[in-house]
């Protein structure tokens, strides 16, 4: 028979539900997986190796629904055991097709499989145990180090990251763990798959490496769901968790009613990331001789000119269009930015491109490009810089405090002039401004401008020597009375003669230190 099978839980719980198709004379069920679905979307937060893998314990959860449906039972109200677990190969989900998969229990041997196409991804056996307390470890009388649980969540996640697991949403479940993954917390969300796969985590954790590694065998996992939910039930639910523990003596996992003994986990090659290599070189370049540049460089040049003297990591950058400026969409400069500052790793940034709705109904933009309108924008905006369009022809008061006023202290305006335009250079003392670059770009000039800087009263003079290295003790001491004292110094490094020195790969390491910003 085809009959459609349908679970109805009174507690709001994830259950790997699809399409599924039941043939009981052969102990079968096809499941059908598709994460647009509402039920199963959390799944997309399982990302592995930069790929959207099947959570193991998803394979699991299934094979204990069925065992429980075969009985006519709740899997929630069913304590299982399963031994012998061996993962053969990865699902990999995808976005837009569904992914099937084929569950089946041999009655008698108890042995299960679970087959995507024509290959099998899981085998093992599993079994209603008829006293659960009998399938359980004595634990307590295991020896166990409690250590201090020194990493939140934002460490446990980051540390996981940089190893290739790029967990989101409900598979961010450890919320404390100890910096050997010998014991944690895990918070519960009535999502036994993600749950489970956070003691998963742990075990991870406590890989003193940092190659990728998947589990590929379970010898024994024990699920007592009465046990689990009862210890948990006098928790509020808003800081429901439970506290995990890895007994390295007994080869195991333990965190409520769940056990978790001689899982295997085997590393595998990471997925190298294809990027273009992008080549830079220093060059002298002069800033104001009104040279030809293409666009491109000119504002390539003003944005590393900003980001040497920024010293930042999280970048914003406006993008200013009036109604009154002749611009279409080809004449944005915002997709180029982001294609600019897309070369630099180490930057996070986001550009907004701010004008009307109307000006540009129908926009396409690169993700970290938005629209907004001037009015939107809060006024600890903090920008790194501000382009805009003939704003030193348009010389508004108005258009001046407004940009002015969305600026980091010491920020950049950069603006567009047609070449044959007449300029009042006294708004540059009016509102505080220094001509940084000038470059002429075909019919325009190009014009980086700078919120006026004070000049150090006290401005220390460094001779850099690549052979001699008494000036190291003399540029610690003057940047650790800087940092003593708080006067307004300014240091200035030198090197003379010395074509390989390596000073501006010095200064930027240097300015990344406390108190650098003064180099």
């Amino acid at each position: 028979s085809n009959d459609v099978c349908r679970w109805d839980h009174s507690e709001n719980l994830y259950v790997m539900r699809g399409c599924q198709k039941k043939i009981i004379d052969k102990k079968e069920i096809v499941v059908s997986i598709n994460t647009s679905n509402e039920e199963v979307a959390y799944l997309k937060g399982h990302v592995v190796n930069e790929k959207n893998f099947f959570p193991a314990m998803g394979y699991l959860l299934y094979i204990w629904e069925m065992i429980a449906l075969l009985k006519n039972q709740e899997y929630i109200n069913t304590p299982v055991v399963f031994e012998d677990v061996n993962f053969i190969r990865a699902t990999v989900l995808s976005q837009q097709n569904k992914t099937e998969l084929t569950l089946s229990i041999q009655e008698g041997s108890n042995r299960f499989e679970i087959i995507e196409g024509d290959n099998a991804v899981v085998t093992g056996t599993v079994r209603i145990p008829t006293n659960i307390e009998n399938e359980k470890m004595s634990a307590n009388l295991a020896e166990y180090i409690h250590d201090e649980e020194e990493m939140n969540a934002k460490d446990i996640y980051k540390e996981l990251r940089l190893r290739g697991y790029k967990y989101a949403g409900a598979f961010r479940g450890l919320k404390s763990a100890s910096v050997t993954g010998s014991n944690g917390h895990i918070s519960w969300t009535s999502n036994w798959v993600a749950f489970m796969d956070s003691m998963l985590q742990i075990m991870i954790l406590g890989q003193n490496s940092r190659s990728l590694f998947v589990p590929t065998r379970i010898r024994k996992l024990t699920i007592d769901p009465k046990y689990h939910i009862q210890m948990i039930q006098d928790y509020p639910l808003e800081d429901r968790q439970f506290s995990v523990r890895r007994y390295k003596s007994l080869d195991a996992i333990i965190s409520g009613g769940i056990e978790i003994c001689g899982a295997v986990a085997t590393p595998i090659s990471r997925r190298q990331k294809v990027v273009n290599t992008v080549l830079e070189e220093y060059k002298f370049v002069a800033h104001r001789d009104l040279g030809t540049m293409s666009l491109q460089d000119a504002i390539r040049m003003s944005m590393h000119i900003a980001l040497e003297c920024g010293n930042m990591i999280n970048v914003k950058i406006i993008e200013f269009v009036d109604d009154s400026d002749k611009v279409v969409p080809e004449d944005l400069n915002s997709p180029l930015i982001s294609e600019i500052l897309n070369d630099l790793p180490l930057i996070r940034h986001h550009t907004k491109l701010v004008t009307t709705r109307e000006k540009f109904p129908n926009i396409f933009l690169p993700h970290n490009v938005s629209t907004t309108e001037i009015t939107q924008l809060s006024k600890d905006e903090n920008c790194l810089m501000i382009l805009g369009f003939d704003i030193f022809t348009k010389n508004s008061k108005k258009l001046y405090k407004q940009l002015l006023s969305l600026l980091m202290p010491q920020g950049f305006l950069l603006t567009l002039e047609e070449s044959g335009a007449v300029y009042d250079y006294s708004c540059l003392k009016t509102y505080e401004l220094d001509i940084i670059l000038e470059k002429q770009i075909n019919n325009k000039k190009l014009l980086l401008l700078r919120k006026s800087r004070n000049i150090a009263r006290n401005q220390r003079i460094v001779q850099v020597n690549n052979y001699e290295f008494s000036w190291v003790d003399e540029l610690k001491s003057i940047m650790k009375v800087q940092n003593e004292t708080g006067v307004d110094t300014e240091i200035i490094l030198v090197s003379e003669a010395d074509f390989e020195c390596g000073l501006l790969g010095f200064i930027n390491c240097l300015r990344k230190e406390p108190g650098g910003e003064i180099i």
